[in-house]
């Protein structure tokens, strides 16, 4: 074993040898010209998925070169099991990814640390070992690839997105790297037999090889499914979000609507004898939308920024970056890079640099202003602890300023120091808030609101809910508006629909792991409609009946059959997947091959 494991290296240390200082020289480059550590997450996983593809293509090259029939059995036919060959390969090949991708990732966090003025946290150490051991994965999904005998096996190249791609704190995510990489070896490990077209034997690697499967085969329906429906819309013309006048009194509508507008159709719904005059009074000059944007915060060690780390103040000539070790802002002059000053911050918030130069920063519970005079943040606004901010207005001082929370929507007057002047209480669940409009009255204000916005994901139906609310803030409803669904059912429903047991399973780590969410997920017993409940039974019903049918020409002894006939009632189409790749069918021969045969025997 250990000499097959030092061949494996010797046959790419020349290539390893090239790809690793090219990639620090890379790294030193593009962190040379921009901060790429503190910069949004999307543009991270640019690097990300580039190592990901050449891992991917070094994968598929070794296993390809192996799978040729004359090289395939002068690996297999050694003096080791087949075991610890598949763990010398693995074992090399994880060693030369750890050189190639994982020191130069380091190597270029350290020289950043030691020898310029930018701001490297422990944690972001974590997340190169993060990146690290998903290139492994993606090496072992190539493997597989190679190795099984079904193209459809394929589809195991989508459980490191199902299982890894989760902002989150990058120590929770390393956990799950490691659970990965334990299930894709046991594939591998598995699929690397002489007969690579046998089937799996033994409870051990049937599971080994299954759960992976299964797991994969659920996102490719689910994921696939949806991107091949929504494609075919577009090409149609019927898709709500792709058309130039959406569904009439659906969701996608009310969003896109105008504020006058939207609450004139509210309106249209009222049956208060004010109404009338209500409706006189919406107009563009007295009736504005109020940001409801906020889903998530930064939490600690998380995995990838949601929003950019730092601001620049031109005031003082400082660029200001914020460090979780120091637990504060660090500021840097702009010129020179020299640290200069420091501002301590309890907790990362969401920081915006406004067009007009002016600096805020949202934290759950209260929003600050940056003070370049004082080179302080100066808190505006504050709400109790068992509300959490999702928006923030940014307009005229002279003017009511509305910010939503998660229970109310409050009227704040002053300038330096905002004061509450009224709230009152979300006419609905918060999670499913998408805008709130308010128009300006002579005797109070009216305040439109549009849930629904999780109806594509299978929530209840949205409605837009209007009040009235007086001078002295009390709130009466004076319309409501039912929203149509602009999705069919079977789509909103999908995630549940395909299997609803490994839908359950899915978003297990999404309610175990810290999140940034400021919403749980919807609940596992969320009230599914009866085109849904219809749909899972029938796809689980011909699931079965395609494994027995498929299973008719496999040696499978009995009980294996109808373990995996049991496994596609309970799982549904995904279980199938997983046997079409797992089970091997026997070839029909031709009617005149059987006639010559039986006839020899008689």
């Amino acid at each position: 074993m250990r000499e097959l494991y030092l061949s494996e290296l010797r046959r790419f240390r020349k290539a390893a040898m090239i790809a690793a200082p090219l990639h620090l020289l890379g790294l030193f480059l593009v962190l040379r010209f921009i901060d790429l550590i503190h910069m949004h997450t999307h543009r991270q996983l640019l690097l990300l998925f580039i190592q990901l593809l050449l891992v991917f293509g070094f994968g598929l090259y070794q296993f390809g070169t192996y799978r040729q029939p004359n090289r395939w059995i002068w690996l297999m036919h050694r003096p080791l099991p087949a075991s610890r060959i598949a763990a010398a390969i693995c074992g090399a090949s994880a060693t030369l990814i750890a050189a190639v991708v994982g020191l130069p990732g380091v190597l270029a966090l350290a020289g950043t640390q030691l020898f310029t003025t930018r701001v490297v946290d422990a944690y972001h150490y974590a997340v190169v070992a993060h990146g690290t051991l998903f290139a492994i994965c993606a090496w072992l999904c190539a493997g597989y690839v190679m190795l099984n005998r079904s193209k459809l096996g394929a589809a195991i190249v989508l459980l490191p997105f199902l299982l890894l791609f989760y902002i989150t704190s990058v120590y929770q995510l390393l956990l799950l790297d490691v659970i990965c990489i334990v299930l894709l070896t046991a594939m591998v490990a598995t699929a690397m037999q002489p007969n690579r077209h046998a089937a799996p034997r033994g409870a051990g690697p049937v599971l080994a090889t299954a759960l992976p499967l299964l797991l994969a085969s659920y996102f490719l329906l689910s994921w696939g499914g949806a991107l091949v429906y929504q494609y075919a819309a577009i090409l149609h013309g019927s898709h709500p979000l792709n058309t130039e006048v959406p569904p009439v009194g659906g969701y996608t509508e009310a969003v896109r609507s105008e504020p006058e507008r939207l609450m004139l159709q509210g309106l249209a719904r009222s049956s208060d004898p004010r109404a009338a005059g209500w409706r006189a009074a919406v107009t563009p000059a007295n009736t504005r939308s109020i940001p409801v944007y906020l889903d998530r915060y930064p939490i600690r060690n998380q995995v990838g920024p949601i929003a950019p780390h730092g601001f620049s103040d031109p005031v003082n000539k400082l660029h200001w970056t914020y460090s979780q070790d120091a637990g504060g802002f660090i500021g840097r002059n702009t010129f020179t890079g020299e640290r200069k000053a420091f501002l301590p911050v309890a907790s990362l918030p969401l920081v915006e640099q406004r067009e007009s130069g002016q600096v805020t920063a949202l934290f759950p519970h209260s929003a600050t202003t940056y003070d370049p005079a004082s080179m302080t943040w100066r808190e505006v606004l504050r709400v109790p602890n068992d509300e959490v901010l999702l928006g923030d207005q940014d307009g005229d001082a002279r003017e009511r300023r509305y910010i939503v929370t998660s229970k109310r929507l409050l009227a704040m007057e002053g300038r330096r120091q905002l004061r509450e002047a009224f709230g009152i209480a979300l006419p609905g669940p918060a999670a499913d808030l998408a805008s709130v409009e308010v128009t300006s009255l002579a005797d109070g204000i009216l305040a439109s609101f549009v849930f629904g916005k999780r109806m594509i994901d299978g929530a209840q139906g949205g409605d837009q809910v209007i009040l009235f609310v007086d001078a002295n803030g009390q709130a009466t409803e004076v319309a409501r508006r039912p929203l149509t669904h602009d999705f069919p059912t079977l789509f909103e429903h999908k995630d549940w629909w395909i299997s609803p047991v490994l839908h359950a399973a899915d978003t297990l780590p999404a309610r175990l792991l810290s999140s940034p969410a400021i919403f749980a997920p919807l609940p596992l017993d969320l009230a599914r409609p009866a085109p849904a409940w219809t749909a899972a039974l029938v796809s689980a019903l011909l699931s079965a009946l395609a494994g027995w049918w498929w299973q008719r020409r496999t040696n499978a002894s009995r009980r294996r059959r109808a373990a995996w006939i049991a496994a596609c009632v309970l799982l549904g189409p995904p279980a199938f997947i997983c046997l079409v790749v797992m089970a091997a069918r026997q070839a029909r021969l031709p009617a005149t091959v059987t006639g010559t045969a039986a006839s020899a025997a008689t």
